[in-house]
């Protein structure tokens, strides 16, 4: 706590980004790398229109590849699903200069609805929330809890269930949500 707290201070930077991580060659005690960035959030109109979104086309992998619940920095899975998906599209730029921005969505091995590229992802239906369950492979996020959270302490329904591509397409409303973009429509 005390050398995120200091390298937050030194770095001046008042509305942060902060990524851990820990590096380990399996001696010594380690090293701990605090990355320190200037939020600057997404633009106006992401939050206003949405993002479009398109189904993955290599699938999460599965449980026993890597545990969801770790939370690693490595994307190399999602960058690699989105030049394998979106590659020559028209407008498959993922920060969406001058064009909508896209978001991928990761279906798991049993080709259920699992999660975002670095999102998890939500529904509503019938005045009711929905969100993959843990058990399809995917990180427990930090902003979904608080998500899941406000829901329940405001007496909506939510559940955490199976979900399959054709239900995401007839939702009323789909959001993502994650520590960088909070929720985005």
């Amino acid at each position: 706590k005390e050398w995120v707290e200091a390298s937050l201070h030194q770095s001046g930077t008042p509305e942060a980004l902060l990524r851990l991580s820990i590096h380990w060659d399996g001696s010594g005690p380690g090293r701990l790398v605090i990355i320190i960035r200037e939020f600057q959030g997404h633009p106006a109109r992401w939050y206003e229109k949405g993002v479009a979104l398109a189904t993955a086309v290599p699938r999460r992998w599965t449980l026993r590849a890597q545990d969801p619940q770790i939370k690693a920095s490595q994307f190399m899975g999602g960058v690699l699903a989105y030049l394998d998906t979106m590659a020559g599209s028209e407008g498959s730029d993922p920060f969406g200069r001058g064009q909508t921005p896209r978001e991928l969505v990761f279906l798991n091995q049993n080709g259920l609805v699992a999660e975002g590229t670095t999102s998890n992802i939500f529904m509503v239906k019938e005045k009711r929330i929905l969100t993959p369950s843990t058990s399809s492979g995917i990180l427990k996020g930090v902003t979904r809890d608080v998500v899941i959270g406000l829901a329940v302490q405001r007496g909506l329904e939510l559940r955490e269930t199976h979900l399959t591509r054709h239900e995401f397409y007839n939702a009323e409303e789909c959001f993502l949500t994650n520590t960088s973009s909070e929720i985005l429509p």
